[in-house]
Formats: C-alpha cells, structure tokens, sequence
C-alpha cells in the first residue's frame, strides 16, 4: 500500500518527505535505485568470495582475496550512499 502526499506517491513505511521535487528526485534515486544496487553488488561479491574460499584450490589462490576487496568496495560505497541519503533527510528542516 501506497499514500500520496505532495511530491508523489511513497510506500507507507516512509515518512513523509516535504522537500523540493529536486532533493526529492535524488532521494527517491538514492533510496530506489543507488543503494539496492550497491547492497545487491555487496552481497553478489560475498557470495563469490565464500564460494571461492569454500571450493579452495587454485581458484581460491587466485580469486578470493580479490573478490573479498571487492566486497568491501561494494559495502563501503553502500555506506557512503546511506550517510549521504541521511544527510539529504536531515536537511529537509
């Protein structure tokens, strides 16, 4: 379920956001689109990195600690996207 309020329709476990349609837009970017694809690429790589550790062998040697920096890549630009979508809440007032 969905309720409308000014700038658009949200689903109801948001607040409701009275910003300009500008900040608006990034936010519904960050919060839609950014952050679940960065999330998904950091649990994408986890998964790579602990089949690559658990099969072992010279797949391991090779790939694993690359796909572990490639996690913490991942999660880290996830966090930085979250910290910026606080920081465009928290200007709303």
């Amino acid at each position: 379920m969905t309720r409308a309020n000014d700038a658009g329709s949200f689903p109801s476990w948001l607040p409701p956001l009275s910003i300009s349609q500008e900040d608006l837009s990034m936010t519904n970017v960050l919060l839609y689109f950014l952050i679940p694809l960065a999330v998904l690429a950091t649990t994408i790589a986890l998964g790579f990195g602990i089949y690559s550790l658990a099969k072992g062998g010279h797949f391991a040697k090779e790939h694993s600690n690359k796909l572990m920096r490639l996690r913490v890549m991942f999660q880290g630009i996830a966090l930085l996207l979250m910290a910026l979508l606080v920081v465009l809440l928290g200007n709303q007032g």
